[in-house]
């Protein structure tokens, strides 16, 4: 071996840890927003799920009304989703299922709150019969 070799070996000498200093609070800084960012995503599409079963349930029973339903969807949009959720839309309607039995069906949409540059969206599709009271034997 010569002793420019030698030399050039030297002056590497302690290379790795400098950039372990400068690169790894950085890798772990990144580590640690994209985890922050996956728990507020999977808290958004909990919003967005509770939103529309809510919404779901107020409007399902008898003298049930769409106006209930999303009265409900906004209490949980003002409250748990006020921080985590923007613009979110609330899509409820009355109907029937393959059988012919009346349902109602919600539907939310709503973006996220995001810490990267990257736009998210969360999507909620929940159902349920509608309840109908009936009087009569088996």
């Amino acid at each position: 071996m010569t002793r420019r070799g030698r030399a050039c070996r030297k002056a590497e000498r302690g290379s790795a840890v400098t950039e372990f200093t400068v690169l790894g609070p950085a890798f772990l800084t990144l580590f640690v927003i994209a985890v922050a960012q996956l728990v507020i995503f999977e808290w958004g599409g909990y919003v967005a799920n509770e939103a529309a079963q809510r919404a779901v349930d107020a409007a399902r029973v008898e003298q049930g009304t769409v106006q209930a339903g999303q009265g409900e969807a906004n209490a949980v949009f003002n409250g748990q989703g006020t921080d985590i959720l923007s613009e979110p839309k609330l899509q409820l309607a009355f109907g029937v299922d393959a059988q012919g039995q009346p349902v109602v069906r919600a539907v939310v949409d709503a973006a996220v709150v995001s810490l990267l540059p990257i736009p998210l969206r969360v999507h909620a599709d929940y159902q349920a019969p509608v309840e109908q009271f009936s009087v009569g034997g088996p």
